[in-house]
């Protein structure tokens, strides 16, 4: 909780005093870690975010924007700031997203560990002595020996000894694949491993060991999460934009217009009444699918129906759990000139 607490301090800090392009990424990031805060009411980060993304013309609390930015931060690999955008969308998208998100930040914290642990350092001649003894009785892949192997990877990192570390992981993933599946938590500790040591090229192809589940990919793990992350790591931009699209199809920016804002959500969209003094807040009312106070600390909801008949908003986001990997089932209205899509970034949308 107290890493939290700092972590969402931080990030709140540095996404106010940044302008609003490059400092949504740390509002986000707030966003998220305030959740694991025990904090009461709106969240803190939530309202200086709206307000930025109110700067940037996107139009907002609505779903597909949120959708939007968060899938863009997942797929340049910032999963806190992914799961900011996810957490607050209420979206088929991001109900589909948000938990694996969530999963694999929990693991990659599970997976931490404590650096020059005194005790973990004077048991590494301890394990290893044990080591020897199941060796003899049971053989060097013994089923035995997994339990061992990983609570000598972890006195290794303990230590400072990584390269040892590795091995140990690499043995442990040797017996299990005989027995079971490996627990997706160590599976996380080797990789981060591997990338420190600049060997996160071969991250994504252990990622797809440990997915396959016969001829096909186990798209409930939160190991999917990692690689998209791994892939935006390695610049494999189309991969990670790929996987993505197994999962969801993520909707395109909704387009800003004036005029229609105005009509859905009245000129208070652009005019901030300031409270009197000694007035005690009022809760905004709201009704379904819309809301008041474009300032307000309110959750990203879907778009009301009368935008749908606009020309500005946009098109109907679908779930699809098939990998849309080629370009020429699409419309020719919905390609620029420049051959990307319509309200596409650079991330592969």
């Amino acid at each position: 909780a107290s890493y939290s607490v700092y972590a969402a301090d931080a990030n709140l800090r540095i996404g106010l005093s940044l302008p609003p392009e490059k400092g949504k990424k740390y509002l986000a990031r707030a966003l998220w870690y305030f959740r694991g805060c025990e904090t009461y009411g709106e969240n803190p980060a939530l309202k200086p975010l709206n307000q930025a993304l109110a700067k940037l013309h996107l139009m907002w609390p609505l779903a597909d924007t949120y959708v939007h930015l968060g899938s863009d931060e997942l797929l340049s690999g910032d999963l806190a700031a992914a799961a900011g955008y996810f957490c607050h969308a209420n979206s088929s998208e991001a109900t589909i997203l948000s938990y694996p998100i969530e999963h694999a930040l929990s693991l990659r914290q599970s997976s931490g560990f404590v650096p020059g642990d005194p005790n973990k350092i004077k048991a590494i001649p301890l394990l290893e002595r044990q080591l020897a003894i199941l060796e003899q009785a049971h053989g060097k892949n013994g089923p035995k020996l997994e339990s061992l192997m990983l609570n000598l990877a972890d006195c290794y990192r303990s230590a400072g000894q990584e390269q040892k570390a590795i091995n140990a992981y690499e043995r442990y993933f040797s017996i299990a694949s005989k027995t079971d599946f490996a627990c997706p938590r160590y599976v996380v500790s080797y990789c981060d491993l591997l990338t420190k040591n600049k060997r996160g090229k071969e991250v994504p192809s252990i990622l797809l060991r440990h997915l396959q589940r016969g001829q096909s990919i186990d798209r409930s793990s939160p190991l999917l999460i990692f690689l998209i992350e791994s892939y935006a790591k390695q610049n494999m931009k189309q991969q990670a934009a790929d996987t993505l699209r197994t999962l969801v199809i993520v909707p395109r920016l909704p387009d800003w217009d004036a005029d229609v804002i105005r009509a859905e959500q009245g000129p208070v969209y652009y005019v901030l009444t300031p409270r009197p003094r000694g007035e005690m807040p009022h809760p905004a009312s709201r009704e379904e699918n819309q809301t008041v106070d474009p300032f307000g600390a309110y959750s990203a909801v879907t778009k009301s129906s009368s935008s749908s008949s606009s020309s500005s908003s946009s098109a109907s986001s679908h779930i699809s759990f098939t990998p849309q990997s080629s370009a020429k089932t699409k419309n020719d209205s919905d390609i620029n000139s420049d051959g990307r899509n319509a309200g596409a970034s650079d991330s592969g949308f």
